[in-house]
């Protein structure tokens, strides 16, 4: 497989000076390696990379959150638009017990 997660991020409207925040890392469940770049207006960028070459991207805007309850509100909006617990702990920055957590109490 020719394609990298140093390499994935070609979306038009990402402009390298307003990158927050950036990870990498890869789920142990699915095995896809996924880059997750925030920026300052807020926009996450995510990538995923299956082990089989697939990419994906999508772009997810996410205000920040100050605390707990605003956090479990995002949670919430993400699962149920479809989104599962460790794609939403990527997302977020956040562990997938969190995510499990949240939705448990919210």
């Amino acid at each position: 497989m020719s394609e990298n997660l140093l390499t994935v991020f070609t979306h038009g409207d990402l402009d390298p000076d307003e990158i927050t925040s950036m990870s990498m890392g890869r789920n142990s469940k699915t095995g896809k390696a996924f880059a997750r770049a925030t920026m300052s207006n807020g926009k996450s960028y995510i990538q995923t990379l299956s082990q089989a070459g697939v990419k994906e991207g999508i772009v997810i805007e996410i205000e920040p959150f100050s605390n707990r309850e605003e956090r479990r509100a995002v949670v919430r909006d993400l699962h149920n638009g479809g989104y599962t617990q460790d794609e939403i702990a990527d997302f977020c920055g956040i562990s997938q017990s969190t995510v499990h957590n949240d939705l448990k109490k919210g």
